[in-house]
């Protein structure tokens, strides 16, 4: 895992690449000095860094000569409320870390070594009942005790039934990927089905641990099957400060009314009052997770040039968009992800009229990728 180093974060905010393409960014200052190597970052609620005027959190915390994390952290919320504290020796974590709900309830304790997981980790449900317990050593991760939200335990000793969340690749911050199935010496059994957010997303069958084969439903190119690598059997699930290290900066964006999107500018409607603040971070939070997974193939899925995704929906009356349909043949992968991010953080003036969401993707040579997004009328 990457260690974050905040000279490396000060080249990538000048950078024309995903973040300055997708937002249209200059430098921004998302850290002050406290003093000598004392500094507070502030980030978001999709944990990417951004301006202290629109933070829902702050880091404080001490960096080395090179930029690199050191020594202790402590995350806080805007009430003041501790999310999240550890220690890192010369930008790796080392020692015990804690994460937190918003409320300051204990989300999950265990101890890293050199940016590794590793012995017993406990984790909890915001009701403060237990989640599960994982046994981490270099060769293997054992889920050893699991409970449902009720507080009932399923699964004892390293055997049961398991359904919770998963670290899948596709997960976001605002959608977790939840799996289900047998539990045999810690490690996952026979058939298992996930779930992304509300959307069906990939089944397994395993022998005693073994991955063995999977598939997953495609709206673009039906079921597809593979044998190499599992997508649902990391039980470790992934925190927000996983979610930091991906170094993704954003700035503010202030808008009041429909007339203030970028892209195609509206005719009607301009003075109804709509909320796209939140539903920006989370929208380029989701497209660059999709990126990331689709970067591991080099981009095999996407042709030079422009790669066009569009979907059309319509407004509820409370401001929600629902309906959604997709337009073209390309970006099955980025669907879910951008109508969930929609659904759960986009207001918009109420239309019995379809309007639309384009999303573009721009790869140029060696494999360099940038976006950018609108909304329209047609």
């Amino acid at each position: 895992m990457k260690s974050l180093n905040l000279k490396t974060i000060l080249l990538v905010s000048c950078m024309c690449f995903l973040a300055a393409t997708a937002e249209g960014q200059d430098t921004i200052k998302f850290y002050n000095v406290i003093k000598d190597d004392s500094v507070v970052l502030y980030f978001n609620k999709s944990f990417s860094f951004t301006e202290e005027r629109c933070a829902e959190y702050r880091r404080y915390t001490n960096v080395d000569s090179n930029g690199n994390f050191h020594q202790s952290f402590t995350d806080i919320n805007k009430q003041g409320v501790v999310i999240g504290k550890g220690y890192y020796e010369h930008g790796l974590k080392n020692g015990e870390f804690e994460t937190f709900y918003p409320d300051g309830q204990l989300q999950s304790r265990g101890r890293y070594k050199n940016n590794t997981a590793t012995g017993s980790w406990i984790f909890f449900y915001p009701n403060g009942k237990p989640d599960r317990v994982l046994l981490i050593n270099v060769a293997d991760t054992l889920l050893l005790q699991f409970y449902d939200t009720s507080g009932v335990r399923r699964v004892t000793d390293g055997k049961g039934f398991f359904n919770g969340e998963v670290a899948a690749a596709n997960a976001t911050a605002y959608n977790k990927v939840v799996a289900y199935g047998e539990i045999v010496n810690g490690k996952p059994d026979g058939e298992w089905k996930s779930f992304f957010g509300t959307y069906p997303y990939c089944t397994e069958k395993f022998d005693k641990g073994v991955f063995i084969s999977g598939e997953q439903k495609s709206m673009a190119k039906g079921t597809i099957q593979y044998k190499t690598n599992s997508r649902l059997k990391d039980l470790f699930p992934i925190s927000y400060i996983e979610r930091l290290e991906q170094f993704n900066i954003v700035k503010c964006w202030n808008f009041t009314s429909i007339a203030d999107i970028p892209g195609d500018k509206p005719k009607r409607n301009v003075n109804l009052e709509i909320n796209l603040e939140s539903f920006r971070s989370f929208v380029n939070d989701a497209v660059r997770r999709v990126l990331e997974t689709d970067g591991r193939n080099g981009y095999s899925d996407y042709v030079d040039g422009d790669n066009f995704f569009k979907i059309s929906f319509r407004v509820n009356d409370k401001g929600t968009p629902v309906d959604f349909k997709k337009l073209t043949s390309w970006g099955d992968q980025y669907f879910y992800p951008i109508s969930d991010a929609m659904t759960m953080h986009a207001k918009l003036p109420t239309s019995d009229k379809p309007l639309y969401f384009q999303l573009t993707i721009i790869k140029k040579e060696g494999n360099t990728i940038s976006y950018r997004y609108n909304f329209t009328f047609d």
